[in-house]
């Protein structure tokens, strides 16, 4: 049977030639790659829909709405810029039906970003940033089931990656330009554990190709200089987790965020 979380991603190439497009002729700005990614503190908050096939419950979706928190720290370096930032995400209003289950999401990540040569699109400058990061993350989902003397059921998925990810910045003022970030784990130690009344199968660490465990953040979105240290954002988020060993599980996200970067 055909299982799909029917969560909607619009076109990212899309997005940003209609971007483009509503900015019209607007002249760019030479700045650094610093300044275009807005290194310093970021905070960023958001909401949208979620969804989660956890087989170890059920092969039914649940679905609701759920909060997104990010906190990360950058600082720009003679050749690259590093950057550690942590995402929370809780909610206890998933549910399918009549059946409500607690979810919560933990990442923290840290990483390198390289700027490569200019080059332009659609007549705009585009700057791009790309390279490797590592993460660990952890998905724990508490259903409100009677499976035990505690009265729910626990499955816990954890992952620790590596892989690469990459940015763009397009200027289209001086103060406004296209944002765009993608990520994507491609080699992890996964570990995947539940209530032991409901599976008595040990739940051994494997080592796991980016089929097998998927864990890919995709967004695109508009950025503001607010002034010379504040700079703002608001963007559109793509999230997608699979983990295919075990008992399987299917997470996705949309969310649409707000942040704020102090720049030193």
């Amino acid at each position: 049977m055909k299982r799909s979380l029917r969560l909607i991603c619009p076109s990212p190439l899309l997005a940003l030639a209609l971007l483009l497009a509503v900015a019209g002729e607007a002249a760019g700005q030479e700045a650094s790659s610093a300044a275009l990614l807005g290194t310093g503190i970021t905070a960023e908050y958001g909401l949208g829909a979620y969804a989660v096939t956890d087989e170890y419950f059920s092969t039914g979706k649940y679905s609701g709405t759920l909060p997104y928190l990010r906190v990360n720290w950058s600082r720009a370096h003679e050749k690259a810029i590093y950057e550690l930032g942590v995402e929370a995400r809780t909610s206890s209003q998933i549910r399918n039906y009549s059946v409500a289950t607690t979810i919560t999401q933990f990442s923290f990540i840290q990483g390198f970003l390289y700027p490569l040569p200019r080059m332009t699109v659609l007549g705009k400058d585009l700057h791009l940033f790309l390279g490797p990061y590592s993460e660990i993350f952890l998905l724990m989902n508490t259903q409100d089931l009677a499976v035990s003397a505690l009265g729910f059921g626990l499955s816990i998925s954890a992952l620790i990656s590596l892989g690469v990810r990459a940015e763009f910045v397009v200027p289209l003022s001086s103060k406004l330009s296209v944002e765009g970030a993608a990520r994507a784990g491609l080699l992890s130690l996964g570990v995947r554990a539940v209530d032991e009344e409901m599976n008595d199968d040990a739940a051994n660490p494997k080592l796991l190709t980016a089929l097998a465990g998927t864990n890919a953040a995709l967004r695109l979105g508009l950025g503001y200089r607010l002034s010379g240290a504040f700079s703002a954002r608001l963007a559109y988020q793509f999230s997608l987790t699979r983990i295919r060993p075990w008992t399987p599980l299917l997470a996705a996200s949309d969310t649409v965020l707000a942040g704020l970067t102090w720049s030193f």
